[in-house]
C-alpha cells in the first residue's frame, strides 16, 4: 500500500507540475504580446518606417504594433500621411472608408 500511496503522490505532483508550466506559458505569451502607444497621431516625416513610428511612440511588444499598423496602412508609407498608432494590445486600427477607427476588446 506504501508504493501505492508514493505512485499516487508522484503522479499528482507530475500533473500539477504539467499544469502550472502550461499557465505559465499561456501567462507568458499573453504578456509577450503587450504594449501601449501614445494616443498622439503621427505625421510621417522623410526616413520614416512604421517600425521606427512604432518604435519611438509605443512601449512593449514592437512588432505587434508594427503588424497592425502594415495591416492598416500598408507599406510603404507615404511622407505626409497622418498615421494613427493602436492604444494597446486590446485595441486593433481598421480602415472603413478611408477613415481609421480603433476597436477594443
Amino acid at each position: 500500500m506504501n508504493s501505492t500511496i508514493k505512485r499516487t503522490r508522484s503522479t499528482i505532483y507530475l500533473v500539477l507540475t504539467f499544469v502550472a508550466l502550461i499557465v505559465a506559458f499561456t501567462v507568458g505569451q499573453a504578456r509577450a504580446r503587450q504594449f501601449t502607444c501614445s494616443l498622439e497621431p503621427h505625421q510621417v516625416q522623410s526616413g520614416d518606417t512604421l517600425w521606427r513610428i512604432a518604435e519611438n511612440n509605443c512601449e512593449g511588444n514592437i512588432q505587434a504594433v508594427t503588424d497592425n499598423l502594415v495591416a492598416v496602412y500598408g507599406d510603404p508609407i507615404q511622407v505626409g500621411n497622418t498615421i494613427y498608432l493602436p492604444e494597446n494590445q486590446d485595441c486593433l486600427l481598421t480602415m472603413i472608408n478611408g477613415h481609421i477607427y480603433e476597436e477594443c476588446k
